[in-house]
């Protein structure tokens, strides 16, 4: 399956210019000889904004770092939840990121 996110609109948050971004998950499933049909679930509805080099998300009343861009060895922030891309995950746990090394790989095939 796959991911399907929209931008609706521009709203007001806490004084903070947001977008709200509403999304679908699509799925198909294995019938066992073959893949059936597929079945779609609405994505809870989320709001962003970005300030320079860092995207923050809307939860539980307060903005957090979702991406940060310009983010250096050493930094460290605390994503809210767990939850952020669906509402199928049964955890709300916080998780944390700290960023321990930068720069580019290349990947082969």
């Amino acid at each position: 399956g796959y991911y399907e996110y929209h931008y609706d609109e521009d709203t007001l948050i806490l004084g903070q210019l947001c977008q709200k971004i509403t999304g679908i998950y699509k799925m198909w499933y294995w019938t066992g000889s073959d893949w059936a049909g597929g079945t779609s679930r609405d994505l809870l509805t989320k709001y962003t904004y970005v300030n320079g080099d860092t995207v923050f998300y809307y939860n539980n009343d307060k903005f957090f770092v979702m991406y940060n861009f310009g983010a250096e060895i050493g930094d460290q922030w605390m994503i809210a939840d767990s939850d952020f891309y669906d509402d199928i995950s049964m955890c709300d746990d916080s998780s944390f990121v700290e960023v321990v090394d930068k720069g580019t790989m290349d990947i082969e095939q």
